[in-house]
């Protein structure tokens, strides 16, 4: 950048290069970079204080919504810096920086070694059915985390009579 560029006009720049999808992978690394720094030392426990509500942020749930509002500030802050108009594709690009953000950050964590979360079992179960006017019993899926799954949960096959 040049000693007399104006930083209105640099933020001009970096937006249509973002808007455009020139800066959009680069653009959503750095919205992962400024997530992951929050979540890990801005939600520190000891910085909490009375605030415990925001430890809420740091769940999975927390960290996407962090995110997208990550993502949809630096949208508007830069917008507001080139003295652009806020519109909806400069939303919609900034929703689309988050989503791109969310991805690099799970296919770090990935190939970083953190393993995915335990995959559901689906165990049969016996449901109820109205069949000709009596009930039987006919199986039908459940779905039990594996976490949670005991050999019991799987009923053993009624014998034929």
């Amino acid at each position: 950048m040049e000693a007399s560029m104006d930083p209105n006009q640099f933020a001009l720049i970096i937006l249509n290069h973002v808007t455009s999808g020139n800066y959009r992978a680069l653009a959503a690394v750095g919205v992962m970079a400024v997530v992951f720094a929050i979540r890990t030392w801005l939600l520190a426990p000891v910085l909490l204080g009375r605030f415990k509500w925001l430890a809420w942020f740091k769940s999975d749930k927390g960290g996407v919504a962090l995110n997208f509002i990550v993502s949809a500030l630096g949208g508007v802050g830069n917008a507001l810096m080139a003295s652009t108009p806020i519109t909806k594709e400069l939303m919609l690009t900034s929703m689309v920086n988050a989503c791109i953000a969310a991805g690099v950050f799970v296919s770090i964590k990935r190939l970083m070694g953190k393993p995915a979360e335990h995959p559901a079992v689906i165990v049969p179960a016996a449901v109820p059915v109205v069949m000709t006017g009596t009930i039987d019993t006919a199986a039908a899926p459940t779905v039990v985390p594996a976490a949670e799954a005991k050999p019991t949960d799987v009923p053993k096959p009624e014998e034929s009579k």
